[in-house]
């Protein structure tokens, strides 16, 4: 299970549209927290609070830093960032929409919560196949409680 969601993830990072931003600045420092701005070089309107990936080195994608969109005003967005951006990555950057981070929660949950040796979970997904003939057509279950399931 921990297998597919890793790959999931992976998949969820796969390249996309990715939008560049030059001329940064420091506006702020709060606490563990940087704000800059930054103007895009074409529009983009991301939602307020998007969780982002901030491509700091263009010859090297696996150089990112976890940033959140502040707002955005035009071709001019605002970031704040836990990591204060290097020098040179002021200049140009490259921006694009992390939509792994639910991914990332599951796979922490699923890690935490270890999967029993019968992988319930993993069948559930489909990630590991069932054994149909472990129990028997003959020998389900026709009534759960007050439940009873339909024929087919």
């Amino acid at each position: 299970m921990e297998e597919a969601i890793r790959e999931a993830i992976e998949d969820a990072n796969a390249p996309r549209t990715r939008y560049k931003a030059r001329n940064g600045e420091l506006r702020s420092r709060r606490g563990e927290n940087y704000h800059y701005s930054f103007r895009l070089e074409k529009l983009w309107e991301p939602k307020d609070d998007t969780p982002v990936k901030i491509q700091i080195d263009s010859r090297d994608p696996k150089r990112v830093i976890d940033g959140t969109v502040i707002d955005t005003d035009g071709t001019v967005i605002n970031l704040a960032t836990e990591t204060p951006l290097p020098e040179q990555a002021l200049q140009v950057i490259t921006l694009y929409e992390d939509t792994s981070w639910l991914l990332q929660k599951l796979l922490n949950a699923v890690t935490a919560l270890q999967e029993t040796p019968s992988q319930m979970g993993a069948k559930t997904f489909g990630v590991v196949a069932c054994i149909d003939g472990e129990h028997g057509a003959g020998k389900l279950l026709k009534k759960i409680g007050s439940f009873i399931p339909d024929d087919d």
